[in-house]
């Protein structure tokens, strides 16, 4: 969030966020684990919800379809064989 200096004469912009927290959150590595259980629990409230609707729309069906196969790529969770 930014907001516009108060006098019109200076053209500078003042952000109401500490630059140090944007450095960090571009520096410090995602855990790819975590993200795809984040995105898996989200895929699950979305096809709950459509199913108590009793209806999924075919784009709804096709991107959580989709971002199945991205999460199994990243994370593999089903296609993991549990002999190893």
């Amino acid at each position: 969030m930014k907001t516009e200096n108060a006098t019109p004469t200076t053209p500078t912009t003042q952000y109401c966020f500490p630059a140090e927290a944007v450095n960090d959150y571009f520096i410090n590595p995602a855990c790819v684990e975590d993200f795809a259980k984040t995105m898996r629990l989200y895929n699950q409230i979305v096809a709950e919800y459509f199913l108590e609707e009793g209806n999924i729309p075919y784009g709804i069906a096709r991107g959580v379809n989709s971002l199945n196969a991205f999460i199994e790529v990243l994370s593999p969770y089903f296609t993991i064989s549990k002999n190893n």
